[in-house]
């Protein structure tokens, strides 16, 4: 690839993973606000308790979604 390219998917990478940073804070902010403290796992596998490892799995596939979206959105280009 030519250094002009590089440089280029680099920004892209950058201003995506900067977007991505904020709208995952925003999604955990509003989703753990009115917990004083979470527990990072239980000793259960089957429980009703929110745990930090639990939404990691709601996080990461919502952030896998979103960061496709803002991807894709960022190198569309024109047809």
């Amino acid at each position: 690839m030519t250094t002009t390219l590089n440089a280029k998917l680099l920004k892209g990478a950058m201003l995506t993973g900067v977007i991505n940073a904020f709208i995952n804070g925003g999604i955990q902010y509003f989703f753990l606000k009115t917990y004083s403290s979470i527990a990072i796992s239980v000793d259960s596998i089957t429980n009703n308790e929110d745990t930090v490892l639990g939404t990691s799995v709601t996080l990461s596939i919502t952030l896998a979604m979103i960061l496709t979206m803002v991807a894709y959105f960022g190198i569309k280009e024109k047809k």
